[in-house]
């Protein structure tokens, strides 16, 4: 019974201890875990912002290609105006 009871204040003594550890990880991985959801949430943010700068550039080239044609035409009718004069 002595031996028993040797037992089984060893293994109360070792969960002591690992319940001590867990609770020392379980802080530790929480830590990690807020950094990796900052870290996921500041990508997320530059993805957005890398998203509106691409869809401002593709804005621009439609608007810029619209521009340019108008001027090509602008600039075929004046060299068709003058081109007695050359």
């Amino acid at each position: 019974v002595d031996w028993l009871g040797e037992e089984r204040a060893e293994k109360v003594a070792r969960l002591r201890i690992v319940k001590k550890k867990k609770v020392k990880l379980d802080a530790e991985r929480r830590e990690a875990l807020a950094w990796l959801k900052l870290a996921n949430k500041h990508v997320r943010a530059l993805s957005w912002l890398w998203q509106y700068y691409l869809w401002k550039c593709l804005e621009n080239d439609e608007q810029f290609t619209v521009q340019v044609e108008h001027l090509e035409k602008d600039l075929e009718d004046e060299g068709e105006w003058n081109k007695d004069d050359i």
